[in-house]
């Protein structure tokens, strides 16, 4: 990844949006209408890279075990990410750090921060709260598409301002605790598609630390046991993010 010329930095962009994406839907309550976008949009992107090997092998190790039946991804996923905060593999970001309700709260408000920064809303039918798993995971990939959007628009500014802020989000959120998270999930989990999809969270996530140089971070591989903050909460489903801006999505082909 990481080509020099427009149209490999454009697919760069889109693969990596594309990475992120497929796994918030991959951790996110499986319904029918995510598991269709994976197959009819993102399949083809993901198909289209290669990573280092080990990255690679969880990669393929997840889209293999993909197309397990709907009820067992339900059953599979509930166990998980049961309505009580699993105290093996919490899903937010909070668990992870340490400090009392008021810098919980800073966190969560850092993170809505960078979300409204770039023109996001969130809706869909359930509920978690800003810093969960899912919500940064999904914000990455929208940034991934935003990045190859202004590529395509020849755009430099835009593009510096999308990549500076996923190396931010990176260095100050999802970087710290989400490769904690992923070796947790790939360790409880009972599912081999949860299992795949939480190795593939942790060698994703230190693979683009790397590849993008930040190594002065703080890691958060364990969690903290506190109460959580009670607000911040916000809607995610399949179509998680709406965004509020007139900007319009990346098309997956270059005209």
């Amino acid at each position: 990844m990481h080509g020099t010329t427009p149209d490999a930095r454009w697919l760069d962009a889109l693969a990596r949006g594309a990475v992120y994406t497929f796994l918030s839907r991959a951790v996110a309550h499986p319904t029918f209408e995510s598991r269709q976008e994976i197959e009819d949009r993102l399949i083809p992107l993901l198909s289209s890279i290669r990573l280092p090997a080990s990255c690679q092998r969880a990669l393929d190790e997840a889209l293999g075990a993909r197309m397990a039946p709907q009820d067992e991804l339900l059953l599979a996923h509930g166990r998980i990410f049961t309505a009580v905060e699993s105290e093996d593999c919490p899903s937010y970001e909070t668990a992870f750090a340490p400090g009392d309700v008021f810098r919980q709260a800073n966190t969560m408000a850092d993170v809505s921060a960078f979300y409204r920064a770039h023109g996001l809303a969130v809706g869909g039918a359930n509920r978690v709260r800003p810093d969960h798993i899912v919500a940064e995971l999904e914000f990455m990939g929208f940034m991934g598409r935003k990045e190859a959007l202004a590529i395509q628009e020849l755009r430099p500014g835009r593009v510096s301002e999308c990549r500076k802020t996923q190396e931010t989000f990176l260095r100050d959120h999802l970087g710290r605790w989400g490769p904690g998270f992923g070796r947790r999930l790939a360790v409880v989990a009972e599912y081999p598609f949860y299992r795949a999809v939480g190795a593939l969270v942790a060698k994703w996530l230190e693979l683009d630390l790397l590849a993008r140089g930040i190594d002065d971070l703080e890691r958060l591989d364990t969690p903290v046991p506190h109460p959580p903050p009670d607000d911040g909460a916000c809607g995610l489903g399949g179509g998680a993010w709406s965004a509020v801006t007139s900007e319009r999505e990346p098309t997956e082909q270059r005209t």
